[in-house]
């Protein structure tokens, strides 16, 4: 059935959006990260372990309107097991420089039907909350991103925007034992996730028929600056209900779409990817 609608790191530079005075003025360019509203949500059973799950999948993007690109480096962290890396981040500065912020996160080494690469963990986190009282009632299995630029982004970009693709590399797809990476989305890109791709689904086998929303969140922890962090979260509100019994594929319909908000009660604007 488908249902079509379609640890902190430190700064180095004080307040992000004074001038570095090392840098001779030079200010950062940040990115922004805006998550763009859960799209193309399908359903699904499926036969997991010899028992029958019931999921929801959904496509999942994100765009930078930033100043700068959101470039992330990743080093081996021999303590942390031959399949990490240590993330860090490194911001563009006005003058064409760069600085880096150090321990913004983990990559790891994530193997799928579909590709494997070495993906930044948490970038992106789905969520799956009864309307009610937003409770949460299922996580996502997502094992992170793999920053690139892969489609134009309909937002309007604080930066000059690059007219190709500038990171556009398999971060390293295909080599377990790389010892580092290079990933990023540029001013004016998005990244975006197929449905069924990579855990790209919430398993609601069991929920009750009802109200919930699914949250998109992106660098919710705020490991990554950021010029903005207001437009990390989006969401739907769609109603879940069981027609033909638990048994049987559930029945999903969107009630409202709620952009840059985990929540809303009416709404249909959707962003365009």
């Amino acid at each position: 059935m488908v249902v079509l609608t379609l640890l902190g790191a430190p700064s180095l530079f004080g307040p992000l959006s004074a001038p570095d005075s090392r840098a001779g003025g030079a200010t950062p360019l940040l990115p922004d990260f805006d998550v763009i509203t859960p799209q193309g949500l399908l359903t699904q059973r499926a036969v997991v372990k010899g028992k029958t799950r019931f999921r929801v999948s959904f496509i999942s993007a994100v765009g930078n309107s930033g100043a700068g690109p959101g470039v992330i480096t990743g080093a081996r962290d021999v303590l942390a097991g031959p399949a990490t890396m240590t993330a860090t981040q490194v911001i563009t500065m006005s003058d064409g420089s760069t600085r880096e912020i150090p321990r913004v996160g983990s990559l790891r080494y994530n193997i799928d039907p579909s590709h494997a690469h070495w993906h930044l963990l948490s970038f992106m986190t789905y969520e799956w909350r009864r309307a009610s009282d937003f409770k949460l009632m299922r996580p996502d299995a997502k094992t992170g991103y793999c920053l690139g630029d892969r489609y134009r982004s309909a937002s309007k970009a604080e930066g000059p925007v690059p007219p190709k693709a500038v990171y556009e590399l398999d971060c390293a797809g295909h080599d377990p034992g790389a010892e580092s990476v290079m990933e990023g989305i540029s001013v004016g890109w998005g990244d975006i996730y197929s449905a069924w791709r990579d855990a790209q689904y919430i398993d609601v086998t069991g929920l009750p028929a009802g109200t919930y929303y699914l949250v998109h969140r992106v660098n919710e922890g705020r490991l990554l600056k950021e010029s903005n962090y207001k437009n990390n979260t989006s969401s739907l509100k769609v109603e879940l209900t069981w027609p033909n019994g638990a048994g049987r594929l559930p029945k999903v319909v969107i009630l409202a779409a709620c952009t840059n908000t985990a929540r809303c009660a009416s709404g249909f604007f959707f962003d365009k990817i």
